[in-house]
């Protein structure tokens, strides 16, 4: 989604996505599995592209780009496939005796819908790796990439990726600067990912406790 001019179509993104996640197909194994490997198929066909954007960005050189956000992203996604199937099992509890013969268990339950905001200095990183948990999770996600005027290339190269490979009925990209930031953080999130400085985190929490 290019928000440019165009951030009044957020709300209806947000409704879409909520009325995806509420179909309740996010909840499978095979929903994640798939989601998870698409977003591992990102990474790895899109390594060049990303690591030649924060280069051209911050100056890294590929290897550092590399090794502190793709590789970063790439072993959580690692980690969530070989985890998911033990993660995704009820948790047995005991029962006390006024409930015998039942049987009690705890099963872990998606947010909803997340939304990701990424930031300049970690384009890749802090706009991806919040995703995997999510994906994980079984939630849907808007993710924003950062101002164009800080990491031009990473966030249009993250974006076009995004867009590439993940389904839209469950994954938003949202590009642009203050405007669409303040725009998604009128909305109402069930779980939001933020890094930045104190005031960047005082400004989404008090959206989120509105």
């Amino acid at each position: 989604m290019d928000t440019n001019g165009g951030w009044q179509k957020i709300p209806e993104v947000v409704s879409r996505l909520r009325k995806s996640f509420r179909g309740g197909c996010t909840k499978s194994r095979d929903w994640r599995y798939q989601h998870l490997r698409a977003l591992q198929r990102l990474m790895v066909e899109g390594r060049q592209e990303l690591c030649s954007g924060m280069k051209e960005d911050l100056g890294k050189s590929e290897l550092e780009g590399y090794l502190t956000e793709n590789n970063m992203v790439e072993n959580e996604i690692r980690c969530c496939l070989d985890n998911l199937d033990e993660w995704m099992q009820p948790d047995k509890k005991s029962t006390n005796l006024l409930n015998i013969p039942a049987s009690s268990y705890t099963i872990n339950e998606p947010y909803g819908v997340a939304l990701i905001l990424g930031a300049w200095n970690y384009p890749v990183m802090l706009s991806l790796q919040p995703l995997v948990g999510c994906i994980a999770a079984g939630n849907c996600a808007v993710i924003k990439v950062p101002p164009p005027q800080f990491s031009p290339t990473s966030s249009r190269v993250v974006a076009k990726l995004i867009r590439k490979y993940l389904d839209p009925r469950f994954f938003c990209v949202v590009e642009g600067d203050k405007d669409v930031f303040d725009a998604l953080l009128e909305e109402r999130w069930d779980i939001i990912f933020a890094t930045g400085s104190a005031n960047h985190g005082k400004t989404v929490a008090m959206a989120a406790a509105k």
